[in-house]
Order: C-alpha cells, then structure tokens, then sequence
C-alpha cells in the first residue's frame, strides 16, 4: 500500500471519529444516551478499522505472493540461462580435447625426418 493510500484511509478513519463525536456531542439527549452513542460509534470505528487492516493485511500478503513469484521465475530463468552456458563452455572443451588428440595422432603417425630422408 503506497503512502498516498494509508494517508487516505487515515484521512477517511478521522473524519469518520470527528463526524461521529461532533453528531453526538451537538444531537440533544440525556449523558446516558450520549456515553451509550459514544461508546457504540467507537465500537463500529474500532470494527471498521480492524477490517481495513484485515483488508490490507490480505493486499500485503497478494503483493508479497506476487512478488515473491516473480523472483523465483527470474530465478529459475536465470538458472536456465547458465546451465545453457555451462554446457556450451563443456562442448567447448569437448571440442578442444579432440581436436588436440587429433593433432597428437597425426603427430604419432607422421613419417620422422630420418624416416623421410632414407
């Protein structure tokens, strides 16, 4: 949740407490009647509060899953990429070695100098 919202939802949580406190405080009724109405607005501020971050929690966890997927698919991508390389660098010296053994052989079966003079 970006700063923008929490400030919002903290906006909207305020005006809510005030709106509820000065309707109570300015309707005409006995104190019974106004620590009763009190009481009850701050038991629905308090509920609504608790679903919002009930509500919030749920949005951070989907934020975290979804990122959290994201980085294991890079991961595995990533993965992927060098284990490709790996066995283009072992073809490589696959390579190598037979063309260097190839040169050995052709080494071992050229005629010597003195064989070629004779």
């Amino acid at each position: 949740m970006s700063s923008k919202e929490s400030y919002f939802i903290g906006g909207i949580f305020a005006g809510a407490v005030i709106g509820a406190a000065a309707a109570l405080l300015l309707a005409p009724s006995t104190g019974d009647d106004l620590r009763a109405s009190i009481a009850s607005g701050a038991r629905e501020t308090w509920d609504d509060l608790q679903d919002q971050i009930k509500e919030y929690g749920h949005s951070l966890k989907s934020q975290i899953q979804d990122a959290t997927d994201t980085l294991t698919d890079r991961v595995n991508q990533y993965r992927s990429e060098i284990e490709d390389k790996i066995d283009d660098i072992e073809d490589d010296i696959d390579d190598f070695e037979a063309m260097y053994e190839d040169e050995e052989d052709d080494a071992e079966e050229a005629p010597s100098e003195e064989e070629v003079d004779a």
